[in-house]
């Protein structure tokens, strides 16, 4: 993969900064992995250097470009007061726009930072077993994390394994099974390497573990519609003891049992996490910026706790708006009580579900939707068939995950639904819109890098 922000990774990064992620001196040309990696404690220091990228990448520039933002809002979940989101809600994206090249690049430099390890820890015999194992099932687990993301913005995507600049320079796209099937492979081995204990992580359920490994894998597995596989890998989370349903007032709060997944806050800033900053009113004289759409608020049926405990009515001179209320500190100094999730139990539940529905498994589907539902406050379902009940968990989905990673936009995407609801909405709304466009600098520094079709 070679763009401006790539190549300045492997050439400068590569050369400069590895010394601030790895806190060593390696050669000015390469990384120097015999160096890095002579103690379990530089080794760690390279993951930690890992978690602090994929932490900062996934809100590139702070806030706005995250993945949480963007597919909401092109997704009908969101809009905003401000313009800079436009090209999203109206999907009329442009290949130059700088939240698709901010988002592609971010995504790859942690893919690189994860191959440095794997190859550091490949080419040491100074690392215990133990460091060895959990290390390389942290590093295959991120990587296929970013790539789900890749694969499910833009397609078709190039699979960067090493951190040779010569290789990467000019890899053509790869289909999008062949992605799958590494991310399958990366979080089939993570979990065989990592075990259940957080308490690597010294912050709570930051690091990944063995459920966290298979609570992607079930998502994975889910998206590829192969369902018996996506049960069965919810259900090892679902019925893992370290996990259980909590009260909707403590879904967003750190180190709770839903949490399988969290993202540690920014050390030193005064906030806990950044989606607070993205939804919140900054004090009670200003407007949120970021609004729930008229459908969504439609939406939630009549008594659904979660409009009440998640979503909030900012009056501001008269007007009201409407805003994701899910996390509830907006400056909170550096005492954290929220935490960024970024995987949680509700969702297994929901995918085990849509998993047995489409095996004709209905009684045990709606159990599971029901479990959702009932903690929202609501009756059990009135599907009953096969499709009223898919059709209950993908409504169940949108009022359960607004305002977190993007999930609306990429159900709509693969359930083949986002023409139908996308299209009456937005009228310049087309087909290949459910791909972003690869970004203008990846096509003018590499040769063999394609655009997706409508761009």
């Amino acid at each position: 993969m070679k763009t401006q922000l790539f190549v300045c990774f492997i050439f400068l990064i590569g050369l400069s900064a590895c010394e601030d992620f790895l806190k060593i001196d390696p050669p000015k040309h390469e990384l120097s992995t015999p160096t890095v990696f002579t103690s379990d404690a530089i080794a760690e220091a390279a993951m930690r250097g890992v978690y602090s990228e994929l932490t900062t990448s996934f809100f590139a520039n702070g806030l706005g470009s995250s993945i949480t933002a963007l597919g909401d809002h092109m997704a009908d979940q969101l809009y905003s007061t401000s313009a800079l989101y436009d090209p999203y809600s109206d999907n009329m994206i442009l290949p130059d726009h700088q939240f698709i090249g901010q988002n592609w690049s971010g995504l790859y430099e942690i893919i690189y930072q994860a191959n440095s390890v794997l190859e550091g820890l490949a080419a040491s015999t100074l690392i215990s077993a133990a460091k060895m194992e959990q290390l390389e099932g942290e590093a295959r687990f991120i990587r296929a994390f970013c790539y789900f993301y890749l694969v499910n913005l833009w397609g078709d995507v190039p699979l960067v394994l090493t951190t040779d600049y010569r290789v990467n320079s000019s890899i053509a796209r790869a289909s999008l099974d062949l992605i799958y099937d590494q991310i399958e492979t990366d979080l089939v081995r993570a979990r065989q390497l990592l075990g259940d204990d957080y308490s690597i992580s010294g912050g709570g359920r930051t690091r990944a573990n063995r459920s966290v490994a298979t609570a992607l894998l079930a998502r994975m597995y889910l998206y590829r519609e192969q369902w018996a596989m996506a049960e069965a890998e919810a259900t090892k989370v679902i019925e893992h003891a370290a996990y259980t349903l909590v009260s909707l007032d403590q879904v967003f709060l750190k180190n709770n049992t839903e949490a399988i997944w969290q993202f540690y806050p920014t050390q030193n800033l005064p906030f806990n996490t950044r989606e607070a900053i993205l939804f919140l009113p900054p004090n009670a004289s200003l407007p949120p910026s970021v609004l729930l759409t008229p459908e969504l608020k439609k939406s939630f049926e009549v008594g659904d706790a979660r409009m009440v405990k998640w979503v909030f009515d900012a009056v501001r001179s008269g007007t009201t708006y409407t805003h994701v209320n899910k996390y509830k500190v907006y400056i909170g100094g550096t005492t954290y009580t929220e935490y960024s999730v970024v995987l949680r139990l509700a969702e297994q539940y929901l995918i085990r579900a849509e998993a047995r529905a489409h095996q004709e498994k209905l009684t045990e589907a709606t159990s599971d939707l029901n479990i959702i539902r009932a903690r929202a406050g609501l009756a059990a379902t009135l599907a009953t068939t096969r499709s009223e009940i898919l059709d209950a968990i993908i409504q169940e989905r949108r009022v359960e995950f607004f305002g977190e990673w993007g999930h609306r936009w990429f159900d709509l995407v693969r359930t083949d639904r986002a023409s139908s609801v996308l299209g009456t909405l937005k009228p310049d709304w087309q087909e290949e819109d459910s791909v972003w466009p690869v970004p203008l600098r990846e096509l003018q520094a590499n040769p063999n890098m394609t655009q997706n079709p409508g761009y």
